[in-house]
């Protein structure tokens, strides 16, 4: 698992940082291609940070 691995090496956790939204983008586009929705659905940037995106139990807060 990623966190685990971050926790291991927490030199891992800059690069993480440095790439979280490049691999959001990817992440995006493949919504956007198994859903059939249209790319402009998914907000341009992630809605969650870093630590949000590695934590399990995390659940947004609803409006």
């Amino acid at each position: 698992m990623l966190k685990e691995d971050l926790t291991e090496s927490p030199s891992l956790k800059e690069y993480f940082s440095e790439v979280f939204s490049e691999c959001y983008q990817d992440v995006r586009k493949q919504a956007s291609l198994e859903t059939g929705l249209s790319l402009d659905t998914f907000p341009v940037d992630s809605p969650f940070t870093t630590d949000e995106s590695l934590n399990q139990d995390y659940l947004p807060k609803q409006d």
